[in-house]
């Protein structure tokens, strides 16, 4: 149910993010990072949506840094990580924040 739900949400944000880029002529997938992990099903809905999921475990001293390298949209986290004001300031490109 949950994964249902964010990939109803998500799908109206990734409709806006499917941007055809006019130079490169590459369609841009809308990035999900699942910190603590996510089951395959969900990862394969997720997928099947357009989203590209991110399974990387990133210590939470350096989320702030890998979530501005690699333009991360979506953070979904379970209970060991730990979304601070600090880093949604930090993190521009973030749009939703899951859990």
């Amino acid at each position: 149910m949950f994964i249902k739900a964010l990939c109803n949400k998500l799908s109206l944000t990734n409709d806006e993010f499917k941007k055809v880029n006019k130079t490169q002529k590459t369609l841009y997938k809308m990035k999900i990072l699942a910190n603590e992990g996510i089951h395959d099903s969900g990862k394969v809905a997720l997928e099947q949506q357009g989203f590209e999921v991110l399974t990387t475990k990133i210590a939470p001293n350096q989320l702030e840094n890998y979530i501005n390298e690699y333009l991360v949209d979506a953070l979904i986290v379970r209970n060991s990580t730990e979304v601070r004001e600090e880093l949604i300031d930090a993190c521009p490109s973030l749009k939703l924040i899951a859990k």
